[in-house]
């Protein structure tokens, strides 16, 4: 995050009101997975997540 320069509010703002991009689909490790997309300060924020046990919100990547 640090090297992209994206915070930690960046990322709730595009799990907020970001638009789902790809997915959902199962991935590897059985958990349901998507890729988000939002505009936030004239660029575009992409972040892939993935959910575990139904609850758990997991940021895999963000660019």
């Amino acid at each position: 995050m640090k090297k992209r320069r994206i915070t930690p509010i960046m990322i709730y703002a595009c799990l907020k009101a970001g638009s789902i991009t790809e997915g959902p689909f199962l991935n590897a490790k059985g958990n349901w997975q998507v890729t988000m997309e939002r505009m936030l300060a004239g660029e575009e924020l992409v972040a892939v997540v993935a959910i575990e046990r139904g609850q758990t919100l997991l940021v895999i990547t963000v660019y």
